[in-house]
């Protein structure tokens, strides 16, 4: 694979790509390399999709490489089976640290142990709906298990009902460790590309305010056709991230460029 750009290397401090499902996994892996500071993996739930060679080969193929692991959505923490098999390849995959979807009411101590036991920072994502969209939800859970950090997930803060950025950001500091940037279109569509850099600069501004130093995803899966979403894919979706993440990369510049207020 060909660098894109005209041979431009995004290499974003602290920024990291997300591969799409329905492109080949090694492909991704390349670009990643070509462009990224790091991958952030999310494997397919039903595991019987990777043989013991296609790991393998995953495997070899990302060495030398940062890796973060990200749980695939549809997995019900409840299933404690299926989430230990997950965190279990995710290890075996060489990741440093793996972002997981709370549930309320859930045990979550048989993955904080394993990821504890294999030195893995387990974060866990701020949700669309309550009360996990919610400071006083993750106040408890972070009361609960003080071993976790936090994933925060900037489109998911602008649906209805969520707390403002501003607050989480105010309210975990320390507990802030990666960042899911991408847009939402009136509180209701997410997972698009930013239309201009004016909210990005915002919301690193907040990071700034608040001494938080997080790696950053671009969880840019879709785009706005009209009012609707379509998704991107393939090349099309590689030339909108290194645009994207050139955004984010001018966005830091730019604030690190501007003179502390007296």
């Amino acid at each position: 694979m060909k660098k894109l750009g005209g041979g431009q290397k995004a290499n974003i401090s602290r920024c990291g790509f997300m591969p799409d499902f329905e492109q080949d996994i090694f492909d991704e892996i390349i670009f990643a390399k070509q462009n990224f500071s790091f991958i952030e993996l999310t494997l397919k739930k039903d595991l019987k999709n990777y043989s013991k060679k296609c790991l393998g080969d995953i495997k070899q193929a990302l060495k030398g490489f940062r890796v973060f692991g990200h749980l695939h959505w549809d997995i019900d923490l409840r299933d404690s089976r299926l989430t230990l098999a997950h965190l279990a390849v995710y290890h075996f995959l060489g990741i440093e640290q793996i972002t997981i979807h709370p549930q309320m009411d859930v045990n979550l101590m048989p993955f904080v142990d394993f990821c504890r036991k294999n030195k893995i920072i387990l974060l866990i994502e701020n949700s669309i709906n309550p009360p996990l969209n919610s400071v006083d939800a993750f106040l408890s859970l972070f009361n609960e298990y003080p071993f976790l950090k936090m994933t925060f997930d900037l489109g998911h803060s602008f649906f209805i009902g969520s707390d403002s950025y501003e607050k989480f950001f105010q309210t975990f500091t320390k507990s802030i460790k990666h960042i899911h940037l991408h847009y939402n279109y009136k509180r209701k569509i997410d997972h698009l590309p930013f239309r201009n850099s004016i909210l990005l600069v915002k919301v690193l501004a907040g990071l700034k305010k608040y001494g938080i130093k997080p790696t950053i995803t671009l969880e840019i899966f879709e785009q706005l056709v009209g009012e609707n979403k379509k998704a991107l894919s393939g090349q099309e979706r590689h030339k909108v991230l290194i645009q994207q993440a050139t955004m984010v990369n001018n966005s830091r510049n730019l604030l690190s460029a501007q003179k502390p207020k007296k």
